[in-house]
């Protein structure tokens, strides 16, 4: 007999197991995951008697969302196995940890999917982009744009290798400031980024850091095999961001360097590769809408086939209305302007918003404009 369940302690090894089976990741990473991330209560599972053949992770992630913080989940570790696929266990498995989520007072996902689209019929769409730039330091083909530093950039200013736990609280300072200039991007505080920086080290990081007038403005997070894998990059300064990058650039390895579209700018004037990061999706509308817009002036009609707590007319405010709608969209949708991946027109042009009100819609694209948005964690 098939049943989809919430996971329990008991299901450890075998979701465990499933992780190893389908994802490629190092066995020190894979034990300090289900070590130190493994919370049953936020995981659904699927048997077949006593077979699991389907599961799927989630851990408590706030996000910041135009300056809010908003009670959030990344969801990772999305798997069936094969003899199991395309008989929808994925969507059942899914809208379990939903209802699951909203009942334990979530209010919006995250995820990083290698395929995008897998996930257009569960209303999760991609809401936050990275770049990516690949500098091989032989073939120079990378050019760091021109800048002439200024005396407060130089004055007491270096950038060196360091001990992340000996700095961290400085590296949890600089990434707290960072994330102010972005919407969709993980809040962390000091124990999320302890456990962020464990999960590094757990794989063998590196870092560097730069510091202005003795405060760190910028750090990497590193690892060094074939070519030199940065996968943490943040800087609150142009400056900090063409030193750290010149930092790096100074052995003879390859570079693959992921950061946001505003950084990777600073860095360069080419060769920037963007490309969609995590997708998101809603859990509890009703809740976002108050928490991000909190406006009774407008209403928005909101359709979800996935997840039906969704669906209705609701004023910006999130309550639930008999009103007409304004506008119309799809949760997945929605989730695109709240976070300001898109705007309101672009929504509408590619079809994927109606217009019912032209002068009302007006106001609401005013209220909820496009956002830098950005965010580092994938799982």
């Amino acid at each position: 007999m098939i049943i989809t369940r919430t996971c329990s302690d008991k299901d450890k090894s075998d979701m465990k197991k499933l992780w190893n089976e389908l994802f490629n990741d190092s066995e020190r990473f894979t034990d300090w995951l289900f070590d130190y991330r493994f919370l049953p209560e936020y995981c659904a599972c699927t048997y077949d008697d006593d077979l699991l053949i389907s599961g799927m992770h989630s851990y408590p992630m706030p996000l910041l969302i135009r300056g809010k913080e908003i009670s959030s989940v990344m969801i990772s570790g999305v798997a069936t196995i094969d003899s199991y696929r395309k008989k929808g266990l994925m969507h059942s498995t899914f809208g379990h940890l939903m209802n699951e989520l909203y009942d334990k007072g979530v209010f919006a996902t995250t995820l990083k999917s290698v395929s995008l689209p897998v996930y257009y019929s569960l209303n999760h769409y991609g809401c936050t982009k990275s770049a990516y730039i690949h500098s091989n330091t032989q073939n120079n083909h990378i050019s760091v744009a021109d800048y002439i530093p200024t005396s407060s950039d130089t004055d007491k200013s270096d950038c060196r290798k360091v001990n992340i736990y000996s700095e961290i609280s400085s590296l949890h300072n600089c990434y707290n400031i960072f994330t102010k200039n972005y919407s969709g991007i993980a809040i962390r505080d000091a124990q999320a980024f302890k456990r962020k920086m464990d999960d590094y080290l757990s794989d063998d990081a590196h870092a560097i850091a730069v510091f202005k007038n003795g405060k760190v403005s910028g750090y990497c997070i590193y690892f060094v095999d074939k070519e030199i894998s940065a996968e943490e990059f943040i800087a609150n300064d142009l400056f900090s961001a063409r030193l750290l990058f010149k930092t790096l650039n100074v052995g003879r390895k390859k570079i693959a360097l992921k950061t946001s579209q505003i950084i990777a700018k600073w860095i360069t004037d080419k060769d920037i590769n963007i490309q969609d990061q995590n997708s998101m999706g809603i859990v509890n509308i009703r809740q976002l809408l108050k928490t991000i817009c909190n406006n009774s002036d407008y209403c928005v009609k909101i359709t979800d086939s996935f997840f039906d707590k969704n669906n209705g007319v609701y004023l910006f405010n999130g309550e639930k209305t008999e009103n007409n709608a304004h506008m119309e969209i799809s949760s997945g949708q929605l989730m695109r302007l709240i976070n300001g991946y898109m705007s309101l027109e672009e929504l509408a042009s590619s079809g994927n918003a109606l217009i019912y009100d032209k002068i009302a819609c007006v106001e609401i694209s005013k209220m909820l404009p496009k956002q830098n948005c950005f965010i580092i964690d994938e799982y």
